[in-house]
């Protein structure tokens, strides 16, 4: 790649226009080959990449060439060396693995990261959200567990935020979580950055407002990132409309923001959520108070093995059945029709659409609390991953996805759900793949009617 430039130009100019640009198909340290751009931002690109020889795909994440000229040059070279200090010093199975960092085409800073192909809990908390309690806390665990690590090596993350924390699925079929150190998603989001305080505006607790912190900071982020998952409201807007986070003034109670939350969510929300760092928990107690709340409050089987362990991979366990699937509905056939029961009337104080599968004189059987439980936990990612299989025509993925939805809506008897996930499955396997499209919409108001009454019948259980 060749450039033109004026002899009237500065040196620096001169050597800047000279720096080639990373391109698709290059090979970069060693054993890398550049395939598309996954985002830019302040500092760098991000590259997903190929290793040469593996099947294995890569984060390569390579600095602006402007920025290393002159005195940004020793900056940028600092930030990339001590972010792949840090990760290399800290193992936990919640937190993004670095692999190796050096320096390609003219001096440009890289650091290669493992890649993991799914969603931000700012992608998912933008259409979902609030989640249940159970959901929270097992997600809450997992990421507090990993700050007990970070923080027993002297580290502080400074960037605990939605955007930066990966939800995907396993080889086994469930969903984990990870924490990213300076990742795709801190790039994504680089015009929420500033160069004076290090984080995530809406996210980094008040001392680092003045550049001040301390572990007790990603305790803080932690917590306003539990307050999204279960308010459905970021915490910077609650208190952009009370009195404001200062260190004299206690932080909100979260119960009167998401009524039916038990006293004790409250209690460690606010204990999390000081606005003096010297009165907030530390990483290791929120786990400890976190681990308490899904013993005392989780409906899931006491055998089940626990979700919150540092080698444990999985956030929601996957619903099962009551009963086998029900044939899929005719694509001619209206939604009421065939053998399922018509939205109830009777004032039973079910919603349209949970019920029992078949007529019946008799009330239909309330699903047990874990059901619902494990069902609720499930779903929001079950629909993120069903919208992206259906739009990039993974239709294996789609067809598998949509099955699981409509046999865990029938284990919870919310009829709705089940109906329109098997219209799904009917198109898909007609080849009417737009249309199966259309029908995202409206399984997606299903959820929503049926959240509620779902919560309901799972506390009055």
């Amino acid at each position: 790649m060749s450039f033109r430039h004026s002899d009237q130009r500065s040196n620096n100019n001169l050597r800047s226009h000279h720096i080639p640009q990373p391109h698709s198909g290059q090979t970069v340290l060693g054993g890398f080959v550049l395939e598309k751009i996954l985002g830019e931002g302040t500092f760098a690109t991000a590259w997903r990449a190929q290793q040469i020889g593996t099947e294995r795909k890569a984060v390569v994440k390579i600095a602006h060439p402007h920025l290393v000229q002159g005195e940004h040059r020793k900056i940028v070279e600092a930030r990339f060396a001590s972010e792949f200090k840090a990760a290399s010093e800290v193992q936990h199975p919640c937190l993004v693995t670095v692999y190796t960092w050096g320096k390609v085409e003219q001096h440009l800073p890289a650091i290669v990261m493992e890649y993991l192909p799914g969603k931000t809990l700012a992608q998912v908390l933008h259409k979902r959200a609030p989640l249940p309690m159970s959901t929270c806390l097992k997600l809450a665990g997992r990421l507090a567990s990993a700050l007990v690590a970070v923080h027993e090596a002297g580290i502080v993350h400074r960037d605990v935020s939605p955007n930066n924390i990966i939800l995907w699925r396993t080889k086994q079929g469930q969903v984990s979580c990870k924490l990213l150190d300076f990742g795709v998603a801190h790039l994504e989001q680089a015009q929420r950055y500033t160069h004076g305080p290090v984080g995530t505006p809406l996210y980094i607790a008040p001392e680092q407002l003045y550049g001040q912190c301390t572990p007790a900071s990603d305790v803080y982020s932690l917590g306003a990132v539990m307050w999204w998952m279960l308010t459905g409201k970021e915490l910077h807007d609650t208190l952009r409309n009370t009195q404001g986070a200062n260190a004299h003034n206690p932080p909100p109670d979260i119960c009167q923001y998401a009524p039916g939350l038990p006293k004790e969510m409250g209690n460690l929300m606010r204990a999390m959520l000081w606005p003096n760092p010297n009165r907030r928990l530390s990483a290791q107690d929120s786990l400890g108070h976190i681990n308490r709340l899904l013993a005392n409050f989780s409906e899931a089987p006491r055998n089940q093995t626990s979700l919150l362990g540092r080698s444990s991979h999985s956030v929601a366990p996957r619903p099962r059945p009551s009963k086998p699937a029900t044939p899929a509905l005719m694509r001619s056939a209206p939604l009421s029709s065939g053998t399922h029961s018509p939205p109830s009337s009777t004032g039973s104080g079910t919603l349209p659409g949970i019920g029992n599968t078949r007529r019946s004189s008799s009330l239909p059987p309330k699903p047990r609390a874990a059901d619902i439980e494990q069902f609720l936990g499930a779903m929001p990612m079950w629909l993120v991953e069903l919208e992206g299989a259906l739009h990039e025509r993974r239709d294996t993925q789609a067809l598998g996805l949509a099955l699981e939805i409509s046999r865990g809506a029938q284990s919870v008897h919310v009829n709705a759900i089940s109906r329109l996930a098997e219209v799904i499955i009917e198109m898909k396997r007609a080849g009417l793949h737009e249309d199966a499209k259309t029908m995202l919409p409206s399984l997606e108001d299903a959820y929503k009617n049926s959240f509620r009454e779902l919560m309901r019948m799972m506390t009055m259980s």
